[in-house]
């Protein structure tokens, strides 16, 4: 079926869904069913789409966008801008506390990137814990992580966040053991990786716990204590108040930037599987080299409204 047909079809229907604007369109090169769904009333979720995943969040919204990849529905919540107490007093976190503000309402993903996502967006598949659809993708490099949010951003028609160069030539494939020059457009609407700052903006969510939405990392996390030594499927445990789900452990999360400003390694949050609990802490910063890739790392995306 032609795009311009399946946008016929849905204008013309467009009354069966009072809830919704839906955008969709098949993409013929890769033959992959790309859909968007813009809930415009002032609801927290949508019973028909998401069935109860915001009904323990209570972040207003005005609008939750999902996303659809062949049958995988990807759901962003927005953070809107604001200011959070940052860090610990545990010196191991190296992350002092200090008050921080979030200027700029951003989207942030419900879950880590599972690996049906992830399959359908790069068609391969890297983890260790294959064919768990479900489960969060691992052994992704930051690069490869970067690489996924630019492809997305294809197949939905937005501008590249990132721009991957090697040698002055426009990278579009990840080689391991290999650098690449990243540089942002800060003007695009793009998928991105969040700012380590924005990820535990998020991950604390207007709470003082420890983890992700508790003081009690079994609720909240898989770790080392009770996930039998793999990943878990997302969503499997209690998300935090605005509704991010494995935000304490499962798989550390890949963030944006760097350690610091002479460094090349990249920020990791969150913990995984494979970790104790002082490792889960929403304060807690560790870091890799960006070509990095195990078992125990994983991303979420992220992107301005």
């Amino acid at each position: 079926m032609s795009s311009n047909l399946q946008r016929k079809m849905i204008q013309k229907n467009i009354k069966k869904y009072s809830e919704f604007y839906i955008d969709e369109w098949w993409d013929t090169e890769i033959g992959v069913g790309i859909f968007q769904y813009y809930n415009y009333a002032k609801q927290r979720y949508s019973k028909e789409k998401m069935e109860d995943s915001f009904k323990n969040s209570n972040l207003a919204q005005d609008k939750i966008p999902y996303y659809k990849v062949n049958d995988a529905i990807y759901n962003l919540i927005i953070c809107s801008s604001g200011t959070f107490t940052k860090g610990s007093n545990a010196p191991r976190d190296d992350n002092p506390i200090e008050e921080m503000s979030i200027e700029k309402s951003f989207l942030l993903g419900e879950t880590e990137i599972p690996q049906e996502i992830y399959q359908a967006v790069l068609g391969t598949n890297p983890s260790n814990f294959k064919n768990e659809p479900k489960n969060p993708v691992e052994r992704v490099s930051w690069y490869d992580a970067v690489l996924f949010c630019n492809k997305l951003s294809d197949l939905f028609g937005l501008d590249r966040y990132y721009t991957i160069t090697k040698e002055g030539k426009i990278i579009d494939t990840i080689e391991p053991k290999q650098d690449y020059l990243v540089e942002i457009n800060e003007d695009s609407k793009g998928f991105r990786l969040p700012t380590e700052w924005e990820w535990e903006y998020a991950a604390k969510a207007g709470t003082n716990f420890l983890y992700s939405g508790s003081n009690n990392a079994d609720e909240v996390a898989w770790y080392e204590g009770n996930s039998d030594g793999t990943t878990k499927p997302i969503k499997g445990r209690k998300p935090n108040a605005w509704g991010f789900y494995d935000m304490s452990g499962n798989v550390w999360e890949w963030c944006e930037n760097k350690y610091n400003s002479t460094s090349a390694n990249r920020i990791r949050r969150g913990g995984s599987w494979n970790n104790d609990t002082s490792r889960l802490c929403s304060a807690k910063r560790v870091f890799g080299l960006p070509d990095g890739r195990n078992g125990l790392i994983g991303f979420r995306v992220c992107k301005y409204i």
